[in-house]
């Protein structure tokens, strides 16, 4: 499914990070890279040119770090808006994977979203794999001796608001290689702010979560029919289903999170506020984006 995959650096040192963490792509089966530096020219006040010349070495740098890890790599040199030139970069090329870094910016305590990572996260027609980029967690890591990331299939965690998008992500899962994922969790959040909202009984709450159970028990064993190992689902309650899912992942047992960006229920929003948007700018996991197919 991700054997061509396009990364966006921007040649800093977080962007090694980035580099470091792409080994676990072998974990998706993804064998070309396309390393790609885009300069905005709203960014760099005509200076494209020159500053193309200077990326060269170190574009070529981190494309040997990448050949290490037994990735077969290209590079390419571009100007113009990012989310625009990816997005035709990728479809032209045949690439079926965008991944972008993500940084954790605080200001006044507030953690902001990367303007580039989330300007092609929302413009992107593939899907988008968010690598969080934070150089104390990985310092760590290495004082662990751990040289690699852990295994992006190792434990999955999908969020559903059983969405027509939603189910697209089902069918992801479905296919090679999420297929061979050691666990996936399915998790539903029942937005109990909406649904004071609407001045239901508790009976009828009863039912809705018995009805959202039923659902998730169908779905995983939808997946379960496919051979994955291990499916389990989780039922929660809370007036942010994007902090509930946040509060989820702080547990540490998940290995990458999956989301679709345009369901047509809590995930719907197509703003930074949206759910799958907030929680690929907030997680400490890998996110990955699945966009809704075209009609």
């Amino acid at each position: 499914m991700f054997k061509k995959a396009l990364a966006v650096t921007d040649l800093s040192d977080s962007s090694h990070e980035m580099i470091e963490r792409m080994a676990g792509l072998k974990s998706l089966h993804t064998e070309e890279i396309l390393l790609v530096r885009c300069f905005n020219p709203r960014d760099v006040g005509g200076l494209e040119e020159r500053l193309m010349e200077q990326a060269e070495e170190p574009l070529a740098q981190q494309k040997k770090e990448l050949e290490a890890y037994g990735f077969q790599v290209q590079t390419q040199l571009l100007a113009g808006i990012p989310q625009h030139e990816v997005n035709r970069l990728s479809k032209e090329t045949g690439c079926s994977l965008i991944i972008v870094g993500e940084q954790r910016h605080t200001l006044a305590g507030e953690i902001l979203f990367d303007e580039t990572a989330g300007a092609i996260s929302h413009h992107a027609e593939a899907p988008v794999l968010v690598l969080r980029l934070h150089a104390e967690i990985r310092a760590a890591e290495k004082e662990e001796g751990r040289k690699e990331p852990p295994d992006l299939l190792g434990h999955i965690l999908a969020p559903t608001d059983f969405s027509q998008n939603a189910a697209q992500v089902i069918d992801t899962l479905k296919q090679y290689p999420f297929s061979n994922a050691q666990k996936i969790t399915l998790l539903h959040v029942q937005n109990t702010l909406y649904l004071h909202d609407l001045e239901i009984d508790q009976k009828t709450l009863d039912e809705f979560s018995s009805w959202d159970q039923q659902r998730l028990q169908e779905r995983c064993k939808e997946l379960r029919d496919c051979g994955i190992q291990e499916v389990n689902s989780e039922l929660l309650h809370g007036s942010s289903p994007k902090r509930e899912i946040l509060r989820r992942l702080e547990k540490g047992d998940i290995s990458m999170v999956i989301l679709g960006t345009q369901g047509h229920g809590w995930l719907s929003e197509l703003l930074l506020g949206s759910v799958s948007h907030a929680v690929a700018r907030h997680s400490e996991v890998p996110t990955l984006l699945i966009p809704s197919a075209k009609e």
